[in-house]
């Protein structure tokens, strides 16, 4: 971490994309709270570079696609997802990102999140905490591709 503090610095690994499955989760999750910004490099997936800066580490994930649109199918998903040790990665459109934050405040209420929008390009924002403070964060306009990784239980 003390090189972290003096300037950029890249977590790289020969087994893959860093985090996934591996014990570089721990240096995700000490980098941001300590305050830094975390960033992925462009990769084949939304899900793997979300997946790689969330720090939510689990065994395996579960890739859950596009979150349900109805509020009883995605209260049931939600529920399910209570449970579950492995984080769960979604894609939601941003017209209905802040409903879906606000059943999962219901839901899930303390369960950390990360929202990652528009990854490896000009206009990324990554928001992470639990339902109510990404929603927060994320203020009044929600633009483009969104990632969510939800931590596992």
């Amino acid at each position: 971490m003390v090189a972290l503090v003096e300037g950029d610095v890249a977590l790289v690994s020969d087994a893959g994309t860093p985090t996934l499955s591996d014990p570089g989760a721990a240096l995700v999750n000490a980098a941001w709270a300590a305050g830094h910004t975390v960033v992925p490099l462009p990769g084949p997936s939304a899900i793997a570079a979300a997946l790689s800066i969330a720090g939510h580490s689990g065994p395996g994930f579960t890739f859950l696609g596009y979150l349900p649109r109805k509020p009883g199918e995605m209260r049931r998903l939600l529920q399910a997802l209570a449970t579950d040790p492995r984080p769960a990665v979604a894609f939601e459109s941003p017209f209905r990102i802040r409903k879906s934050l606000g059943l999962m405040a219901e839901v899930l209420p303390e369960r950390p999140l990360t929202l990652a929008r528009e990854l490896t390009k000009v206009h990324e924002q990554v928001i992470r905490g639990n339902a109510a403070e990404v929603a927060a964060a994320l203020g009044d306009k929600a633009r483009g591709e969104i990632t969510l990784v939800i931590s596992g239980a």
